[in-house]
């Protein structure tokens, strides 16, 4: 019976999280986004502003540069999918002047249908104008919901300022105290990952658009957008933002040795990002296990698109956190666990 409950209750929860996609991702956005922002307004109200004021303060800041930089950036993705066939011809007449170089350098006659023709098979305009369009769909979707979102989020700001009495209430006396302690805890963890993860990501996107900048790559700010939002995706979120500008480097890049100084510096900026300062700064108490969050990463993607792929690791942290507040589900989240960081775990033990 437990066993047919558990199958019955998963099958309702993806039926749900799939039928209502519309109006949970605003709400997840918007929840994640507010744990990012506690502190700040934690720090207003210990500077005695009331708390309508500091809510209201942050909340229309938040609300209007987050508005309009989405807005610029789904214009721009527009833009950049509109000019797809030119893309493609500039990189063939590119890779043409590239074989011709090689002609004379060499003194062979090399041919490049073969390339050409995987070109014209594969990184056709109606691809990039397809691929670059969702993008901008997704964006333009998220700002027709903004709405909702700006509700989502005034709520929850608003609201956690008193959770404190909230769930002593909740809880009841016997139970409270314990409710409000691994509230805080998973609060506390939650928000320091978001924080330290937001940081991480427009350190990335900010040296990515710096170098696009340098370098006179059209579209500096989206490609740097690309690449902060494509680094909360683990794995293959870093390899998939550093191809469009290289491809862009190719194409607008006179200098064979420019093109491969931008792009050394944009593989470097991942590189030094993901192997130096995301360990450095993030630790390994919340490092996942690599299957788990591949799986994580199809899962979430499946059901909420490019979105629930950005999500997809701040929901298994979440998840992680919370089986471990509890002894019968600790195991699980052990389970979930990087190998290194079980490894220092039961050294540390030990020791």
């Amino acid at each position: 019976t437990r066993v047919l409950n558990l199958i019955l209750i998963t099958i309702i929860g993806f039926w749900l999280l799939t039928t209502l996609s519309n109006l949970l991702i605003p709400l997840v956005l918007a929840l994640f986004l507010v744990m990012v922002l506690q502190p700040i307004l934690a720090f207003l109200n210990r500077k005695k502003l009331p708390n309508w004021l500091s809510v209201a303060i942050v909340s229309i800041i938040t609300l209007i540069v987050l508005f309009s930089f989405i807005t610029i950036i789904s214009s721009t993705a527009s833009q950049v999918a509109d000019q797809g066939k030119v893309f493609v011809t500039r990189l063939s007449m590119k890779l043409n002047m590239a074989l011709d170089w090689i002609n004379n350098l060499v003194g062979s006659k090399l041919n490049l249908d073969n390339v050409e023709n995987l070109i014209s098979e594969n990184l056709t305009s109606e691809w990039i104008t397809k691929s670059l369009g969702s993008i901008a769909k997704s964006l333009g979707s998220f700002v027709g919901s903004f709405l909702l979102f700006a509700f989502y989020f005034i709520i929850l700001l608003a609201g956690f300022n008193n959770y404190e009495k909230y769930i002593l209430y909740v809880g009841g006396k016997r139970r409270g105290k314990a409710f409000l302690k691994t509230f805080e805890t998973v609060m506390h963890s939650i928000s320091t990952y978001m924080g330290v993860k937001f940081l991480i990501s427009l350190l990335t996107g900010t040296l990515y658009w710096m170098i696009c900048t340098l370098f006179d790559i059209e579209f500096a700010l989206f490609w740097g957008f690309l690449a902060f939002a494509l680094n909360f995706i683990p794995s293959i979120g870093s390899i998939i933002a550093s191809i469009p500008p290289i491809l862009m480097g190719l194409i607008y890049l006179d200098s064979g040795l420019a093109i491969l100084v931008f792009s050394a510096l944009l593989v470097s900026v991942q590189m030094g990002v993901g192997n130096f300062l995301d360990p450095l700064l993030m630790g390994n108490r919340l490092k996942l296990n690599i299957l788990i969050v591949m799986l994580g990463l199809l899962f979430w993607g499946y059901i909420w698109g490019i979105v629930g792929m950005l999500l997809s690791v701040p929901l298994l942290v979440l998840m992680k956190i919370i089986l471990e507040q509890n002894d019968d589900t600790s195991m699980f989240a052990r389970a979930m666990e990087s190998a290194r960081s079980s490894k220092e775990k039961i050294a540390k033990e030990a020791g």
